[in-house]
């Protein structure tokens, strides 16, 4: 599965930005650069469970890009974090996504793990909207 996947960066959004805990617990050490970034979506915090959910949308979401090492063995990590599968994407939680995101000058292309509605793991999940588009700003409320 991960031969035919390319190195790229990851644009997060939520618990793995600087600072929160699965930062600490999934990328301490493996991240070689982070920069501020953006990209379109809608961006809800999951009251239920506690952490961020992005869907397709037109909002700007704000968020990190990072660049990490030892990238196969991070992104099966994110992977099982996220509850993606890629065999079995209707079941995921989160799936895999690679999407346009704005640095300060440049457009790069970022995996995101994006809010899959349709799985059955979500079903109860009461999602609150983020207007500012920034988990970060919501979560010092």
């Amino acid at each position: 599965m991960l031969g035919e996947m390319m190195e790229r960066p990851f644009f997060v959004y939520g618990s793995l930005m600087k600072g929160f805990w699965n930062e600490e617990k999934y990328l301490k050490g493996k991240v070689i650069r982070r920069e501020a970034g953006e990209t379109n979506g809608k961006l809800y915090h999951i009251e239920n469970k506690g952490f961020p959910a992005l869907i397709e949308g037109t909002e700007t979401v704000f968020g990190e890009v990072i660049w990490v090492k030892n990238f196969p063995e991070v992104v099966r990590k994110l992977d099982e974090m996220e509850s993606f599968s890629k065999s079995e994407e209707d079941r995921s939680q989160y799936l895999r996504v690679i999407q346009p995101v704005l640095l300060d000058n440049r457009e790069i292309e970022a995996y995101i793990y994006q809010y899959n509605p349709r799985a059955e793991l979500n079903r109860d999940d009461q999602l609150k909207p983020i207007p500012s588009g920034a988990w970060r700003k919501y979560m010092k409320k």
